[in-house]
């Protein structure tokens, strides 16, 4: 089963596909998945037993290994007028890679000159 909340994707992968991973680096907010890109919020999961790592290649994907109570994940910060970003979701026992979509506007577009 795979998920999504605003941004972020999670996809269930199989244990053959979580290998070549390191321990994701310490974040004193917790284990965030993602952070927003203007609003200053940031993704981020709750519940017992989970696990964050990074895949050893360049790619800067995440892998998350939930417990086996599954984990939640919840937006922190960037409301509008109290209003939350996103609901929190459940996400059941698994392990999932981490994918982010990004906003594509025109200044991601590199000028390309022709004579």
């Amino acid at each position: 089963m795979n998920y999504r909340q605003g941004d972020v994707i999670l996809i269930q992968v199989s244990d053959d596909a979580a290998h070549d991973v390191v321990p994701s680096p310490k974040d004193p907010r917790g284990s965030v998945l993602a952070e927003g890109e203007t609003s200053g919020h940031h993704h981020a999961v709750f519940g017992r037993g989970h696990k964050l790592f990074r895949f050893r290649d360049a790619s800067g994907q995440q892998l998350l290994v939930t417990g086996k109570n599954g984990a939640e994940i919840r937006v922190v910060g960037g409301g509008a007028g109290g209003v939350p970003r996103h609901e929190p979701i459940q996400v059941a026992p698994g392990k999932y890679v981490i994918r982010t979509q990004r906003s594509w506007t025109s200044a991601n577009l590199s000028p390309r000159v022709e004579d």
